[in-house]
């Protein structure tokens, strides 16, 4: 699938009011050396390839609960092998039921633990089936917005990132 999908929408635009997408996937997925803008953790280097990404917009302005197991279920027809998910809902049990399916599917789960430098991480990366990721700072130290607690798995940094901006070029 090269256009991916809003589940919104029911359609292939992607178009967004909020950008948090387009910065996601910069970090995930722009080329390293080729000249061009930044460098991420695997969009290929120079003319090898890297990963390859599928888009599934699950709300305009936030996520819609009841739209995420939809693009669990989805990206896994499409064989992704590892979904990432940068986002916060209510617990759901057909959220549970696709985290599940899709895990069971060899599918790994990467999830934002939540930006609200609590102690709790937010649902789904409080699911005992995913990768709880936090940010860290120029310190090495969990950032202080980003959610931590007992559930946290990891952190990576989380500030100052440059990377794609929704409005055309880069931003931090």
């Amino acid at each position: 699938d090269v256009n991916g999908w809003d589940f919104e929408g029911n359609d292939n635009d992607l178009s967004s009011q909020v950008g948090h997408g387009t910065q996601t996937a910069g970090v995930l997925g722009a080329r390293t050396n080729d000249g061009t803008g930044i460098a991420s953790l695997a969009g290929g280097y120079g003319a090898t390839p890297g990963c390859s990404m599928i888009a599934a917009k699950v709300g305009t302005f936030g996520p819609i609960t009841s739209l995420v197991d939809d693009a669990i279920l989805y990206a896994m027809d499409e064989g992704a092998r590892v979904i990432n998910m940068s986002l916060g809902i209510n617990t759901s049990s057909a959220v549970d039921a696709a985290l599940e399916a899709a895990h069971a599917a060899g599918v790994v789960l990467v999830v934002a633990s939540g930006n609200s430098g609590g102690q709790t991480v937010f649902y789904p990366a409080s699911h005992p089936r995913t990768i709880a990721v936090g940010a860290s700072d120029h310190t090495d130290s969990v950032a202080s917005f980003s959610t931590g607690g007992a559930a946290l798995d990891l952190v990576a940094p989380g500030t100052s990132i440059r990377t794609t901006s929704f409005f055309g070029g880069y931003s931090n």
